[in-house]
């Protein structure tokens, strides 16, 4: 177990993304109930991920069915270089991104043009990757997909505010 300290502390109370969770479970100091603490916490874990995943694929898939509708009425695209001039002209509510995606490339925040580059090396940016910090800036809301439950094969869905 991690020693609290003051910074640890901070840690924990810093502003997190979500979902956070917190569990609760009553301890025991001795033996021989404090042997079934780790079983029930395990057991109390495996309940929370199921939760978890049910309310996230839910979520998901309403999303992805948002997705479908702004698309047909154009307003969405999963194509690369109308998503990015949407990023920067501040018209993206919701981007969907491949989990599994990366693609070599900048963004210019300015004009939303975008260069690609060949190598996927560490040293290079990923596209995909500037603009969620793009659209996370602007406010939006940036949703990581699975690869077999995106509704695009560009790497990327955007759903715009107007």
């Amino acid at each position: 177990m991690r020693q609290t300290t003051d910074e640890r502390f901070s840690d924990l109370l810093a502003t997190q993304s979500p979902p956070c969770i917190s569990l609760f479970q009553p301890t025991h100091r001795q033996h021989p109930a404090n042997v079934e603490d780790p079983i029930r916490f395990r057991n109390l874990v495996r309940e929370l991920k199921q939760m978890v995943n049910g309310k996230y694929s839910a979520r998901l898939a309403d999303l992805v069915d948002r997705f479908g509708t702004a698309k047909s009425r154009q307003t969405g695209s999963g194509d690369l270089s109308d998503v990015a001039k949407a990023v920067v002209a501040d018209r993206v509510a919701t981007l969907l991104v491949d989990s599994d995606r990366s693609i070599p490339g900048t963004l210019d925040r300015n004009t939303g043009a975008i260069q690609m580059t060949e190598s996927a090396d560490s040293h290079v940016d990923d596209l995909l990757d500037d603009l969620g910090e793009s659209v996370i800036a602007k406010g939006g809301e940036v949703v990581i997909v699975p690869s077999d439950r995106m509704p695009t094969e560009s790497g990327l869905a955007a759903i715009f505010r107007f």
